[in-house]
């Protein structure tokens, strides 16, 4: 028998890895290829990679850094039960290494011309998550207009709360 799923599609929630998280929050560019050295299966880190090289202008890497991190993304999708039609939401931390590496191998393969290669992975990431596309490009684009500024900067900005009194004749 056959019938609607009322459901919609599967979730998929990758493992947390947060110690690669963590390397790569607190490591320079130059200290990210050390991290792919030492976390190979991390989509996350080759993404990262990708992110590096497409800034520096430098495409054919930022293209060969990407396709390594989709496919550890393809893998950890499939370790984790993925079946193509399942969402797999930003939302969920974990994930955002696979979308951003699949968006990673989507604008390297635009780069470099390979037009057919970004469709693809284009309607690929539409249906993973919808809005991945969207918060990718507000968080980790350099092409941002206004400069985000956090309560650490906004504490730092704030003028000193001692004053001075300068005492004169009336």
């Amino acid at each position: 028998m056959t019938g609607d799923n009322t459901l919609g599609p599967a979730e998929t929630e990758l493992p947390d890895a947060p110690a690669v998280r963590e390397a790569l929050a607190s490591a320079n560019r130059d200290e990210v290829a050390d991290l792919a050295l030492r976390h190979p299966e991390s989509p996350l880190v080759w993404a990262e990679l990708s992110d590096i090289a497409h800034a520096d202008g430098r495409l054919v890497d930022a293209y060969a850094y990407a396709a390594v991190a989709h496919a550890r993304g393809l893998e950890a999708l499939d370790a984790a039960g993925w079946r193509p039609g399942d969402s797999v939401s930003w939302q969920h931390r974990a994930n955002r290494g696979v979308l951003r590496a699949a968006y990673a191998l989507r604008r390297a393969a635009s780069a470099i011309g390979a037009h057919d290669e970004a469709d693809r992975l284009g309607d690929f990431l539409q249906g993973l998550d919808p809005e991945a596309v969207e918060r990718i490009e507000m968080k980790y684009t350099t092409t941002q207009l206004l400069p985000v500024i956090t309560p650490e900067m906004l504490a730092a900005a704030q003028p000193p709360t001692e004053a001075f009194v300068i005492r004169g004749e009336d």
